[in-house]
């Protein structure tokens, strides 16, 4: 319980740099469900061309699922991406991303590269051109609701407001350097 706010809070840091890396790296990333009001430790996203059973088959590693948690996996739209608005073809291509509060900011990179990878590969074999897709969600700040932005510079890499620094909204990847 002691840590249960810092690690919140690094969990929403480490869960908004994936998501904006995964939206730098590829078009068509979407974002399924509310940009503010959600859990830190879990990012809901549907890739443009790409089924997201398939992206979770090319990464094994990673833990992965598809649809909503409380999807039952009977198959057809889950109620709650009904509830949502979501088409069938969004749901299918939908991938629920869950982080701990041990993760790493490099491991979000690496988890990054490796979704990108098997994404482009997928739409690749499909004939799927990012021409095709939409723009990628971009995670948001919860102050001013302005578009999110790396940091890498300074003591530590971060994740900030990109209307900094009018707002002065930042969250930390890492510790800085030397930090315990």
């Amino acid at each position: 319980r002691s840590k249960m706010a810092e690690s919140g809070e690094l969990m929403i840091a480490l869960r908004d740099g994936l998501h904006l890396l995964l939206a730098e790296g590829l078009a068509g990333v979407q974002l399924n469900g509310d940009p503010l009001d959600r859990l830190p430790n879990t990012l809901n996203l549907s890739f443009a061309g790409a089924i997201g059973a398939e992206i979770a088959a090319r990464v094994p590693e990673l833990m992965l699922s598809t649809g909503p948690a409380c999807h039952d996996r009977a198959g057809g739209l889950s109620p709650t991406f009904a509830a949502m608005g979501l088409s069938a073809e969004r749901s299918q291509s939908s991938l629920r991303l869950s982080l701990g509060r041990h993760n790493t900011w490099a491991e979000m990179q690496q988890a990054a590269a490796q979704l990108i990878e098997a994404v482009a590969g997928l739409r690749g074999s499909q004939g799927f051109s990012a021409a095709d897709a939409p723009p990628s969600d971009r995670p948001i700040c919860p102050r001013c609701e302005q578009p999110l932005r790396i940091d890498e510079g300074g003591i530590a890499p971060r994740v900030v407001c990109a209307a900094s620094p009018a707002c002065r909204y930042e969250a930390y990847l890492a510790a800085p350097a030397g930090a315990t």
